[in-house]
């Protein structure tokens, strides 16, 4: 495995887009257990002749952080175990979405919701 990029945060400055940037920067950070001094790593192993699996944690190396980075390990502290790179991914495609003006199933009940309202005025200034 290559070595893992530096876990810092983006710095803010006056824009609001590096305000944002450095706001989902640090969250993910948090969710990743890689914004503190230091991580613990959470693991298992079997034990011989026995039926039972002992859990174990250890301080996570920085050398070891690419397996955190890439989503290979357990957070003793994390609240994500899906890995920073994955975690950026998701980032992306939620922007491109955004973008690109997709709507989902939120929006669509948006419309019907809309339709049944001005169907409903409509009809309540009919006269009988």
């Amino acid at each position: 495995m290559s070595a893992a990029p530096e876990p810092v945060a983006a710095r803010p400055s006056p824009d609001t887009e590096a305000i944002r940037d450095a706001y989902l920067s640090l969250l993910g950070l948090c969710l990743c257990d890689l914004a503190g001094a230091g991580t613990i790593s959470a693991g298992q192993n079997k034990l011989d002749g026995k039926s039972g699996e002992e859990i174990f944690s250890t301080p996570l190396p920085a050398e070891r952080q690419v397996a955190r980075y890439t989503g290979m390990d357990w957070p003793m502290n994390g609240l994500s175990m899906v890995g920073l790179s994955r975690l950026k991914d998701l980032q992306s495609l939620v922007e491109q979405i955004v973008a690109d003006g997709i709507g989902g199933r939120r929006d669509r009940s948006r419309r019907l919701a809309r339709r049944r309202l001005d169907h409903d005025a409509r009809h309540a200034r009919q006269p009988r």
